[in-house]
């Protein structure tokens, strides 16, 4: 019994995951702004971008424990890889984006540092939360990569608990409801150096992990966050025991790897089509809504690989 995903699966879960997030938004809009109902509208609008984000924050941590273990690169590296893949196109998109956003008034800046601060940390979107989380995790990622290879007990626990300095980071500063799937990270992280011994290594602590979660959500979110904290973490569980039982997660599924590199364009870009649209519209259909997010994507994406290939940067995000 082994729990292992190969690079097609994974590129699957995690474009599936970042629809998931962004028909969520869309949905946000036409059941919280417009009072449209039905059930399809308000499960996707209430479950979408929470699971969404939690099967790829288990991956982003799985993805980045498989790279390490086949090669550890050196600070210098790893920055420059991680500054690559993921930061510098958020760079790029954010000063494509502001002059956008001040010019349907949806921003403006009070002073240089203000603008600064938008550009490399604030980023001027609300689905950018996720961005800065996977950008602290990637720090503290790297310093368990180190640690791990001298004392791999000491490591964990300090991984664990720059882990929970970063949840009250989220808590503080953003929302609690964006605390709620970071520990899977290290669940992620967990499956990648147990795959062959999963069910003490990995299941064993995610169930832990999921009570002291779920425990926190209800006491600090009430039933709503607490109901979708039960929700991710069953669902986590109820997918790793999949893939335990079964050898979906090696199945050589035919999946285009641009699809996967794609999926991070379209996370950057659909949240502020839809900023643009829906300010700008009595009512925003979905057809019109995917079709500009498309197009977008497909326009980002070339202009972030021609700067950044440029600058002799790979751009794909694993």
């Amino acid at each position: 019994m082994n729990i292992a995903i190969n690079r097609s699966f994974g590129d699957l879960i995690k474009f599936i995951s970042c629809i998931l997030v962004a028909f969520s938004h869309y949905y946000t809009y036409i059941v919280i702004e417009l009072g449209h109902g039905g059930i399809f509208y308000k499960l996707i609008e209430s479950l979408g971008g929470y699971l969404g984000v939690a099967f790829f924050f288990l991956l982003s941590g799985y993805g980045l424990m498989e790279s390490d273990t086949k090669m550890h690169l050196n600070f210098f590296k790893y920055l420059n890889r991680r500054l690559s893949k993921v930061y510098l196109p958020t760079i790029i998109v954010t000063i494509l984006w502001i002059p956008i956003a001040m010019w349907v008034k949806m921003y403006e800046y009070s002073s240089f540092l203000d603008l600064l601060y938008a550009i490399f940390w604030g980023f001027s979107d609300g689905a950018m939360w996720f961005i800065k989380s996977i950008l602290m995790l990637y720090v503290v990622f790297y310093i368990f990569s180190y640690l791990y290879r001298k004392n791999k007990l000491f490591a964990h626990i300090l991984f664990i608990f720059l882990i929970g300095l970063i949840l009250v980071y989220n808590n503080v500063y953003i929302g609690n409801w964006s605390a709620l799937s970071i520990p899977l990270f290290y669940v992620g992280v967990l499956m990648s150096i147990n795959k062959n011994n999963p069910k003490k290594n990995v299941i064993g602590p995610l169930i832990l992990i999921s009570i002291i979660v779920c425990a926190c959500s209800f006491w600090n979110g009430g039933i709503s966050l607490g109901g979708h904290a039960v929700i991710n973490y069953v669902s986590i569980i109820i997918f790793l025991l999949i893939l335990m039982y079964s050898s979906l997660g090696r199945a050589n599924i035919k999946f285009p790897s641009i699809l996967g590199v794609l999926s991070f364009d379209v996370y950057l870009v659909h949240n502020k089509v839809l900023y643009v649209l829906k300010d700008n519209m009595e009512f925003l259909p979905v057809w019109l809504w995917i079709f500009v997010t498309i197009i977008c994507t497909l326009l980002f994406y070339f202009v972030r690989q021609y700067l950044l290939q440029k600058k002799k940067c790979r751009p794909i995000l694993k």
